[in-house]
């Protein structure tokens, strides 16, 4: 051993020593002993606190103590020693069980954990437990979840034997909270799994019967399901109910990415409709129904089926998709494929409600280089494709937008020789609610492709017409008979503030704010003064100049009524 080593291993010492003598000075001071370390050897710290202690008992009535003083940090720490203590017995397990259960919930489980070393070192103390929960009355629940979840972490295949064999008035619950800390080990226990999978299956059902227990009972259910026959059985008895516990478990296993049913007869996409048959109203389910969609568009294998479930919820008139599964669609607006897929099966549906397409338009388009599905396009007739650039035309207010989608009308081949009287009469029809967004995307359509091809002609010839009509539009004479005078503009402005003013009362009587923040008026100007505290000196500070365009539609803009009507009459005709 060289010098360095030597005083590394002495310094060390040192340390471990002083640890072991903070523990008799309270958890604060151990706290900030421990927090020192470099735990270069974590292991070697912990064995020697552990020695520090006889028994589990010992070290359990400290841990209690600090944690009634408050010192969880400290608990955290010390709590680390627990699967080093050298032996222990069933009674001083279950104590320890009695402090896990009195920590806050975040930290019961990690708490519970530290028996698994315990449980690895003596297999039968773990038995011995159960053994004691199986006659409890009335049972732990805490407790009992907390010794399921080490036991079947630590041994899952004794843990998966004592489900099958165990007896008392706990039985069922103690198998089901058993095989539900063992899940992950089933694929290597399958054949022990099925050797008992009637007494497993009865035990779990039993179980079940308990809304305490219930999910997990069916969770357990569906992870036997992918290798058993009888649990997919089962499964499929429970779909034929409807409203069935075994859904959220379903769902589960979607998240996962594990289809259990291998023959089939329900998919994925016939549960999910039947739920939203059933109009769903609890958070929770629906939290569940967009975790498990989300993870199905993020797998190749399951994409194309939760595509086909979104395209089928679109024309469920009770819901609106875009609005209740949030997740989904925030995934869709960043892939440009799958959003332009879902977008057109809508819009070539006849059956999608145009409030569902809005909300799908507004949220997944808009500033977004949208597009269609080409393929999808190329499978309708011309009727088809005229109803979904109406659609667009109806439902989308942002003229950029729509110029984008003219595109795949104008420029791909396999749309011609209808898809460019299409894309003329779009560009007419918008050219009408915003000229600014079309000249500009025929600007920049004219520098890509050459007047001298049939695409380029196409877009020069109506960029010329949208410049002459707005020449002549400049052109046209002010008629002065028509301006309001001086005094008509001024009674105006005084309603209108008026109407502001009370607007703005009643939204601070309304407001919850005017009883925590103080309400500060400022003056129309460009330089603002704040004083912080009696004694400070004012700051003056130079308010930045700001300015917002926007492209409003300008039929709508000089008048609404005929806005309306104009959307209505494109789309028509089309429901």
């Amino acid at each position: 051993m060289s010098d360095k080593d030597f005083h590394h291993k002495n310094d060390e010492g040192k340390q471990i020593d002083i640890l072991r003598a903070a523990i008799s000075k309270g958890g604060s001071y151990f706290w900030t002993e421990w927090i020192k370390l470099p735990f270069e050897d974590e292991k070697s710290i912990l064995l020697a606190l552990a020695s520090k202690f006889n028994s589990l008992d010992e070290l359990t009535e400290l841990l209690c103590a600090w944690l009634q003083e408050g010192h969880i940090d400290a608990v955290r720490a010390l709590m680390e020693a627990v699967e080093h203590i050298p032996s222990t017995d069933a009674k001083s397990v279950m104590n320890y069980l009695a402090f896990v259960e009195s920590l806050p919930m975040e930290y019961q489980y990690s708490g519970a954990a530290k028996l698994s070393g315990a449980f690895c070192a003596e297999p039968d103390l773990a038995r011995a437990c159960g053994l004691i929960f199986s006659v409890q009355s009335p049972i732990n629940e805490l407790m009992i979840i907390a010794w399921a979840t080490a036991f079947g972490g630590a041994l899952p295949s004794q843990a998966i034997d004592m489900a099958t064999t165990i007896s008392g008035v706990n039985s069922n619950i103690i198998s089901c909270l058993l095989l539900h800390a063992s899940t992950q080990s089933f694929p290597a226990n399958q054949k022990a799994i099925l050797e008992s999978e009637k007494n497993i299956l009865q035990r779990l059902i039993e179980a079940s019967s308990s809304p305490t227990w219930r999910q997990q009972a069916w969770e357990v259910i569906v992870r036997i399901a992918e290798f058993s026959q009888k649990a997919e059985e089962l499964l499929l008895h429970e779909m034929e109910i409807g409203d069935s516990p075994a859904i959220p478990a379903l769902l589960s296993s979607i998240t996962r990415g594990v289809w259990p049913f291998r023959t089939q007869p329900w998919t994925m996409k016939a549960v999910i409709e039947r739920l939203f048959q059933n109009e769903i109203t609890e958070p929770a389910l629906l939290r569940q129904i967009d975790t498990a969609i989300v993870t199905c568009l993020s797998r190749s294998k399951m994409q194309s089926e939760a595509l086909n479930l979104l395209i089928e919820l679109g024309a469920n008139r009770k819901i609106n998709p875009v609005l209740m599964l949030e997740r989904v669609f925030s995934q869709i607006k960043s892939k440009k494929d799958l959003c332009g897929k879902l977008l057109t099966a809508w819009l070539v549906r006849t059956d999608i409600p145009h409030v569902t397409l809005r909300e799908m338009l507004t949220r997944c388009v808009i500033g977004r280089n949208p597009s269609l599905d080409l393929f999808t396009l190329e499978n309708v007739d011309d009727r088809q494709r005229y109803n979904v650039a109406r659609k667009l035309l109806g439902l989308l207010h942002d003229g950029q937008s729509v110029c984008e989608f003219v595109v795949t009308f104008a420029e791909e081949p396999s749309m011609q020789p209808e898809g460019i009287n299409i894309a003329g009469q779009m560009l007419y029809e918008i050219e009408k609610e915003y000229p600014t967004a079309v000249e500009n995307f025929l600007c920049e359509r004219c520098i890509v492709h050459s007047k001298k091809t049939v695409i380029g002609e196409f877009y020069a010839s109506i960029y010329k017409y949208c410049l002459e009509r707005r020449k002549a539009i400049e052109n046209l004479p002010v008629l002065d008979e028509l301006r309001p005078t001086s005094l008509q503009t001024q009674i105006l402005r005084a309603v209108r503030q008026q109407e502001n003013r009370e607007i703005i009362r009643g939204a601070e009587v309304r407001s919850i704010f005017s009883s925590i923040s103080t309400n500060v008026n400022i003056a129309q100007g460009r330089r603002v003064a704040t004083w912080i505290g009696l004694d400070a000196r004012p700051q003056v500070f130079e308010l930045n100049q700001y300015s917002h365009r926007v492209d409003l539609p300008s039929s709508e803009l000089c008048d609404p009524i005929g806005g309306i009507l104009r959307r209505a009459e494109i789309l028509r005709g089309i429901e």
